[in-house]
């Protein structure tokens, strides 16, 4: 496989990076080599993507019909089989497609199980949360959840996010309504 960006001064990603980038929406990696250089080819035999891929030949059948099955590829059931990708708006809209129906499902079956769980959180004295995201998601779910009042403190001004205030200012207003 060859790399398609020296990283002269492009701010385009490398071929790694696209391969690389794909895996993370779910492709496995020969997968990702054999789309990649679809994308080279516009058409191809699977010794034709071996070739650019350097997929082992082999491996060009599977990574191809996981391409299929996600709907990223066509293949022309000729002698030898043939395979073009779709287009990229196509491949784009499928593997978003795939996700949102991937994280619906993850996230459905984790609020059937946090329902399912014993009633209310256990009162311990101290829970870490680090980081500057995970604590103001915290505060901010300690907020929304909040049926008396709240006290919050922070060392600076910069702690206190417009997500906490819009949060605080919700509770308010439904705490007046």
């Amino acid at each position: 496989m060859t790399e398609t960006n020296d990283g002269g001064g492009d701010d385009r990603p490398s071929e790694h990076e696209a391969v690389e980038s794909l895996e993370r929406l779910g492709l496995s990696n020969y997968a990702a080599r054999v789309f990649v250089a679809l994308q080279r080819l516009g058409v191809g035999t699977a010794k034709e993507i071996h070739d650019v891929a350097g997929v082992p030949r082999s491996q060009v059948y599977g990574a191809a019909e996981e391409l299929e099955d996600l709907g990223l590829v066509e293949l022309q059931q000729s002698t030898p089989k043939r395979y073009r990708p779709v287009s990229l708006d196509a491949a784009r809209r499928s593997l978003a497609e795939n996700i949102e129906r991937e994280t619906n499902r993850a996230f459905d079956y984790l609020e059937a199980a946090r329902e399912q769980r014993a009633a209310g959180e256990t009162r311990d004295d101290v829970w870490t949360v680090r980081g500057h995201e995970p604590v103001n998601n915290r505060a901010v779910e300690l907020v929304e959840r909040a049926t008396e009042r709240v006290v919050y403190a922070a060392p600076d001004a910069s702690f206190v996010t417009d997500e906490f205030v819009d949060a605080l200012l919700e509770r308010a207003d439904a705490a007046c309504a």
